[in-house]
């Protein structure tokens, strides 16, 4: 069996780059080939902020709000879960919309669920302009 080595690398940007960061992610979901995008970090460090610009690049039409009080919300190329309040939960019950979507998961650290692809963007507050950026990934 391989061990799959884990990359990562780091990014301190403002709160108006957070384009460049959305762009990497798409590009990263295509050059690891994996649909999952796992977002951890304290609250109010920007995870759905990342994904509304994470949603202009996929060119989506609806309106991204936080998914924090209903779990999920499915969009026309992405689905968005907050698994804040699903602590050792699984995520079986929603693996039927998944298919041919990109998978936006913030506080996956909560589920019981394993993940053997993907890549995981932790966001820490710098300031109240900056944050830091660290996106790992397996291959």
């Amino acid at each position: 069996m391989k061990k799959k080595k884990k990359n990562s690398i780091e990014f301190i940007k403002s709160k108006e780059e957070i384009d460049f960061i959305a762009q990497l992610i798409i590009n990263l979901t295509k050059d690891i080939n994996s649909n999952y995008i796992f977002l951890k970090g304290d609250i109010g460090t920007g995870k759905t902020t990342l994904v509304k610009s994470i949603a202009k690049y996929l060119n989506e039409k609806e309106t991204v709000i936080s998914p924090s009080f209903n779990k999920m919300f499915v969009y026309e190329k992405f689905i968005h879960i907050d698994a804040y309040n699903m602590k050792d939960q699984s995520l079986k019950e929603f693996e039927d919309y998944f298919e041919n979507k990109i998978v936006i998961i913030e506080w996956a650290e909560n589920l019981n669920d394993k993940f053997d692809l993907g890549f995981q963007i932790e966001i820490l507050y710098i300031d109240e302009n900056a944050r830091k950026y660290i996106i790992s990934w397996k291959e």
